[in-house]
């Protein structure tokens, strides 16, 4: 939509698979996440898209959510572990965790701090861009499908 969402146009993808996020960084420049490790990137408003690989594991690479931090970091979240990071509006991704019985669903921002939420109320920060993180207890046991600030 160019018209604050008055009226909507289709726009046309390389791939047929389930996308499941978008993040919209200006008028022009938006990334796409989905199913089978699909990630898109475009530059001119959604008239063209480019594949991109994102380095996800052998099995389980459906990804979920992918957000733009406040300091312009895209982050993405997606199954069996994987949260992916790219620090070049989605040309490439880095691979930040992964490996573990869990899907994370939604990722959110609290200044430089970066958390994760997902599968069986789990919930975990960074405050080193991905490095480390640190188990919080979200006190539920259910699954968390989205986390705001």
């Amino acid at each position: 939509s160019d018209d604050r969402g008055s009226t909507f146009v289709v726009q046309q993808t390389p791939t047929i698979v389930h996308l499941q996020s978008i993040a919209a960084i200006d008028a022009l420049t938006a990334v796409v996440v989905g199913n089978d490790g699909t990630t898109l990137n475009t530059r001119d408003g959604g008239k063209n898209w480019q594949r991109v690989a994102a380095p996800l594991g052998d099995i389980g690479n459906k990804i979920f959510r992918v957000e733009q931090s406040p300091d312009g970091v895209l982050w993405a979240t997606a199954e069996f572990g994987s949260v992916l990071f790219s620090d070049d509006l989605g040309s490439s991704w880095t691979r930040v965790g992964g490996d573990a019985d869990v899907a994370w669903n939604d990722v959110a921002f609290a200044g430089s701090r970066v958390c994760i939420t997902g599968e069986f109320g789990g919930l975990s920060c960074s405050d080193d861009q991905g490095v480390s993180w640190q188990e919080k207890d979200s006190q539920v046991d259910n699954s968390m499908m989205a986390i705001a600030f």
